[in-house]
């Protein structure tokens, strides 16, 4: 007499093995342990909206590779035009030569950290082919949860293209 056994294998749609443990988020086949792909943490964590089929915690190899590699790729090259954006605060005293502004401001409501949160605005700069955000507004307020203290920040930013150049010989000459 057989016992039917509670957990039933399903077959790994990759390599194609009976220890299938989760599904893809795309193309829902079973996928096991071995042939699984999960991105990274903060994959995509300046994006203001992660995309529908890049936001799924497993993949499979086949959509990884057709779907997920080619976005982070570009992710990653937009975002290191994001880390070389000049940033610059309504406080800022010096001359900036502004060669052309956006229309609109780009503004960030809810974030944890002070440096994500420009970082953020700065992708979204790059994004837009600028290569500063000026008139920057970084606030921070206090928010207690469960009585331990937070802060949650909040920040606009105007984008826009600035001689790069000139700002870093004006900065120098003020040392």
């Amino acid at each position: 007499m057989e016992v039917a056994s509670a957990v039933e294998l399903v077959k790994c749609g990759v390599c194609l093995t009976a220890k299938s443990i989760k599904t893809c988020g795309l193309c829902q086949v079973h996928v096991c342990k071995k042939c699984l792909e999960t991105p990274a943490g903060d994959a995509f964590l300046y994006l203001k909206k992660i995309p529908v089929e890049l936001n799924h915690t497993c993949y499979c190899i086949h959509c990884w590779d057709a779907k997920v590699v080619p976005a982070l790729a570009d992710y990653e090259l937009m975002a290191e035009k994001a880390r070389n954006v000049y940033f610059l605060t309504e406080d800022y005293r010096g001359y900036v030569r502004v060669l052309r502004k956006h229309t609109k401001r780009v503004d960030i409501e809810d974030c944890d950290d002070r440096r994500e949160i420009i970082l953020k605005m700065a992708y979204m700069a790059a994004e837009l082919g600028f290569n500063a955000i000026i008139q920057s507004r970084v606030e921070s307020a206090s928010v207690y949860i469960n009585s331990y203290h937070s802060s949650r920040w909040k920040a606009s930013a105007l984008p826009a293209i600035i001689d790069g150049e000139q700002l870093e010989r004006s900065s120098l000459l003020r040392i």
